[in-house]
């Protein structure tokens, strides 16, 4: 919980190296202040993709474990802020979504 995957064009990953260890370190810390999750449960994954795209040129996919306390608005102010946090990273504003699991149903390892 949660985990987050971030698929962009290689060009463009390569181009924010110098702002990422940043952008990581505050996303952890937003998964932290309002998922309220500690920062080992964090999971965060640059996946590079082929220059050729249609839409917006990041796509950021969250899965997080569902519970009582990330409501709707937890979960509307956490992408505002993930948002808030890409921005100066990458240059953009990428699409975010984010699903819950169902914990009674999720099984999981280390």
């Amino acid at each position: 919980m949660p985990t987050i995957t971030i698929s962009m064009p290689a060009s463009r990953l390569a181009a924010a190296e110098p702002r990422i260890d940043k952008f990581i370190d505050d996303t952890v810390k937003t998964c932290m202040e309002i998922m309220e999750v500690t920062a080992d449960k964090v999971q965060i994954t640059f996946l590079p993709a082929h220059e050729k795209f249609h839409g917006r040129p990041a796509n950021i996919h969250v899965t997080y474990r569902g519970k009582a306390s990330r409501t709707r608005e937890v979960v509307e102010r956490f992408m505002e802020r993930l948002e808030a946090v890409f921005i100066p990273a990458f240059g953009f504003p990428p699409r975010i979504r984010c699903l819950p699991n169902d914990e009674t149903k999720l099984s999981a390892r280390n």
